[in-house]
């Protein structure tokens, strides 16, 4: 009789921490996907940022670009003013 009880208790507790693993492990997926979400939701927000960041320096860069080279133009036409 105590051995049954023994052998019982004893099949219980190792059934139940089977269950209770594999219960455990669908959990820390589920967490863990859930977790990688909103990682790549965040990446891709920052990269949103970056590109409009980027895009708005870009511009700026282009409208200097274009006076230095009405400028350059303005020079260049003084330079053969003056030397004619």
């Amino acid at each position: 009789m105590p051995t049954e009880i023994i052998i019982s208790l004893i099949t219980s507790l190792l059934g139940g921490g089977v269950l209770g693993m594999l219960f455990e492990r669908k959990k820390r997926k589920v967490e863990t996907d859930a977790i990688e979400a909103d990682v790549m939701d965040k990446m891709r927000e920052m990269y949103v940022h970056f590109i409009d960041d980027y895009n708005k320096k870009y511009e700026e860069l282009v409208r200097e670009n274009e006076k230095l080279l009405e400028k350059v133009k303005k020079l260049e036409d003084r330079i053969n003013e003056l030397t004619k």
